[in-house]
């Protein structure tokens, strides 16, 4: 392959191998920055993507944590309810046993 060639003018003269390689590189150069460009835009997409799946499950998640709480808020309602009529009822109990005669021993 020819070297660089200086002309008189203080110009250069490329050997057509030496343009042919330089031109292949540049196009290739080319062509993989327009593949990350384009990988990026992929990476865009499916960060957007991911962004709306976590938004969307962290709906779902805050509706099914706010039906359970609801569930075991009305649970506790019910158990508390339970428990007063229990205790209403043993109230009623010591009242009633309290109130009897005492038994006389024999």
């Amino acid at each position: 392959m020819a070297a660089l060639k200086v002309n008189p003018d203080n110009s250069i003269t490329l050997p057509f191998p030496l343009l042919a390689i330089m031109v292949t590189i540049i196009l290739a150069l080319a062509g993989w920055g327009n593949s990350i460009r384009a990988d990026v835009a992929d990476l865009k997409t499916w960060k957007e993507n991911h962004i709306n799946e976590v938004r969307d499950n962290k709906t779902a998640i805050n509706e099914q944590f706010k039906a359970m709480s609801a569930a075991m808020q009305a649970k506790s309602d019910k158990d508390e309810k339970w428990r007063s009529e229990i205790q209403e009822t043993l109230t009623q109990i010591r009242i009633a046993v309290g109130a009897r005669p005492a038994a006389t021993p024999k």
